[in-house]
């Protein structure tokens, strides 16, 4: 029931304002699992087979994976791992089976990459992109831009578009969980060369202070960047004007025709996305 105002002004741009709400949720017991197995009647039924018939239940409901290879990942020079769509290989259902893997494969699938639908899309984001660029290059955003700039500077922030508070708020994040990496490669090499079950009592003990941001993170952190954060929404809100509605116009102008001159391309892609099941 929050007005825009009331929701930028409580919230800002819902960074690291959520991530507080976070922290007290996750004080309250509000991440535990809160779901009780006894009401599920498959559970139920699960937990009343012996370990042969439940090996066997999981079989047919999830299929077979034992002979399934996972294509090896790759990374990058710092060691982060990239994600390739193009490498990416959907299972042959018909052959792990599984009754949730086939009626899903009916439905269009899990989502994988569709190579049709790529080329589609490969096709239309330049054009998009395009279009994104002559709205804000439009004589009116551009006069309206800079005089919202201008009211920000002379509340002590440079931004040179609103665009930049985004870009700032993620330079903020990303300096926040720069050493989280370091923490996670260090649990790893102490994983190394443990058994199974004395892995399950290492990983507890080694994320017990985690928290709810990871390692390294405090709620001190959070709560100063969330007051900042907030700040800027509140000065972003007041010298915005009338450039919310104004931005509406004329991206509507531009929109009209960008789907006039890409009709058949979207068109096509709307089909592909009801035959995919999307």
């Amino acid at each position: 029931d929050m007005t825009e105002e009331e929701r930028m002004l409580k919230y800002g741009y819902g960074y690291f304002t959520y991530m507080l709400e976070e922290s007290e949720a996750w004080e309250d017991g509000g991440f535990e699992d809160e779901w009780d197995p006894s009401n599920d009647p498959n559970w139920v039924y699960q937990e009343s087979l012996s370990d042969s018939a439940r090996h066997a239940y999981e079989i047919a409901l999830w299929g077979d994976w034992e002979n399934w290879e996972e294509p090896e990942p790759t990374y990058d020079e710092d060691g982060n791992e990239i994600w390739d769509e193009s490498a990416w290989v959907e299972p042959d259902w018909t052959e792990i089976g599984g009754c949730y893997n086939l009626a899903q494969a009916e439905l269009g699938g899990f989502g994988g990459p569709d190579p049709e639908m790529d080329a589609l899309y490969e096709e239309l984001w330049p054009k998009e992109e395009e279009m994104w660029e002559r709205i804000q290059a439009d004589p009116r955003m551009v006069e309206a831009n800079q005089e919202w700039a201008a009211w920000m500077a002379d509340g002590g922030y440079t931004f040179a578009s609103q665009e930049d508070i985004w870009m700032y708020l993620d330079e903020l994040s990303n300096e926040l969980w720069s050493d989280s990496e370091v923490y996670y490669q260090q649990i790893e090499e102490g994983a190394q060369g443990l058994s199974e079950d004395e892995l399950e009592a290492y990983y507890n003990e080694a994320y017990a202070d985690f928290g709810p941001w990871g390692p390294g993170v405090t709620e001190e952190e959070i709560t100063a960047l969330a007051e900042e954060e907030l700040a800027i929404a509140a000065a972003d809100w007041n010298c915005r004007g009338d450039m919310d509605e104004l931005m509406k116009e004329v991206s509507e102008e531009y929109e009209s025709q960008f789907i006039a001159e890409n009709y058949e391309l979207l068109l096509q892609i709307k089909e592909m996305q009801e035959d995919l099941g999307w």
